[in-house]
């Protein structure tokens, strides 16, 4: 879906040189993994975060099985998958003075939210805006499809 020439993309041991890539050349689209910490694109360096899925906890993870089999299993995992969230959602927006749209296209995390709303902090709920109409689900389908295909 991209060139290269267009695109910056990053492995987990290049991470850092991505980025100082992408500062020096800011006309490119720089896709990023793992990005709840460790990322800090304050002031004008990034206006535009689009999440693609949330960041669940893996289940091939032995201490993921095992913490999933305690009574509040499911509780723990829902608020992690939020956190993620919450935390790469934050990472274009550094200071009351800041500003980025984030963009999350899974939309499993409308049931997290709503189950969980009450423990969202306010700053995240006072940000939120759920629209999804039918032809933009389609467009977001043919998007993430696309990316997948790609990164596969």
């Amino acid at each position: 879906m991209f060139k290269e020439h267009e695109a910056i993309f990053h492995t987990a041991s290049n991470k850092l040189e991505a980025i100082a890539q992408w500062q020096r050349e800011p006309h490119k689209i720089f896709f990023a993994a793992g990005c709840s910490t460790g990322l800090d694109l304050k002031d004008d360096m990034c206006r535009l975060n689009i999440i693609l899925k949330a960041n669940y906890p893996s289940q091939n993870d032995v201490g993921v099985r095992k913490r999933m089999c305690r009574p509040d299993g499911n509780y723990w995992a829902d608020l992690n998958v939020l956190r993620h969230v919450i935390q790469a959602s934050g990472r274009a927006s550094r200071n009351e003075r800041d500003y980025s749209a984030t963009i999350i296209l899974d939309e499993r995390l409308v049931r997290e939210i709503d189950k969980h709303y009450s423990e969202i902090p306010t700053y995240f709920k006072e940000a939120l805006n759920f629209t999804l109409l039918s032809e933009q689900k389609e467009i977001i389908k043919n998007l993430y499809f696309s990316l997948t295909r790609k990164f596969r």
